[in-house]
């Protein structure tokens, strides 16, 4: 098996419908394993999913179990050779997910490769970040409070097209090998809500992979719109928590 697409949804009729035409219109690697991970939708989310992909594995969850338990049943469920981590509001552009897998055809040192992000109104979305250091973290709180423009430093990098390592890539969209994961093992499941993508990135580091960012290929990404949805004091606690465990986890 090729690929494996793993999709995590949670009370999606919104968006599934046109994330899932828009991989079978776009995507040609073959074959491709289909797995949908649903996280307690109280909608029909589920049986949409089943009329739109009945080939699909779909696994539901009672309740919402977070993102890291989620992904890692997709992923535990998962026999590719690569395995795409996608959103389910997201809406990927010809070409992104071939583009994605033929680069890590030929870069056997690349564990992770990503695409560019983009918002719906097609202005960049920045997915390729600095590591959420406690004084990236800082800078970040201090500029908001001050009004001030928040500066990407692969700003440049993504205007040339050519591929670059971040300190990460966010988890809306990411190709992994699948020897990579079998080497590092799964995501934490210690974080419930972020920085669960960072954290993995960093061990992929740790263990001598490369993490790249594919500028060329592309991913319209309707950011956040879950975690806006559910903003809350549980939402904002969980991300917290999972940020104090990254930094005492990682020193």
């Amino acid at each position: 098996m090729k690929l494996t697409i793993v999709i995590l949804t949670c009370n999606s009729l919104a968006w599934i419908d046109s994330c899932v035409k828009a991989l079978l219109d776009t995507v040609r690697v073959f074959p491709i394993e289909w797995i949908v991970v649903d996280n307690g939708s109280v909608d029909s989310s589920p049986q949409l999913i089943k009329n739109l992909l009945p080939q699909a594995n779909l696994i539901q969850n009672h309740q919402n179990r977070g993102v890291s338990i989620a992904r890692n049943q997709g992923i535990m469920a998962s026999t590719g050779q690569y395995v795409l981590l996608l959103d389910d509001d997201t809406k990927v552009l010809p070409n992104a997910i071939d583009a994605l897998c033929e680069y890590l055809d030929q870069q056997p040192q690349c564990a992770m490769v990503g695409p560019q992000l983009l918002n719906p109104d097609s202005s960049l979305q920045y997915n390729a970040l600095p590591l959420p250091t406690v004084k990236v973290k800082y800078n970040r709180i201090i500029n908001k409070l001050l009004g001030r423009p928040l500066k990407n430093p692969y700003h440049d990098y993504i205007e040339s097209q050519k591929p670059f390592q971040p300190g990460y890539l966010i988890g809306a969209c990411q190709l992994i090998r699948q020897e990579a994961i079998n080497s590092v093992g799964l995501l934490d499941e210690q974080i419930f809500y972020g920085p669960e993508d960072a954290d993995y990135c960093l061990r992929l580091k740790k263990n001598g992979y490369e993490i790249i960012c594919l500028p060329t290929a592309q991913v319209i990404h309707a950011y956040q719109h879950q975690s806006y949805r559910m903003k809350n004091l549980r939402l904002l606690w969980s991300h917290l928590t999972g940020l104090l465990y990254f930094w005492w986890k990682h020193k």
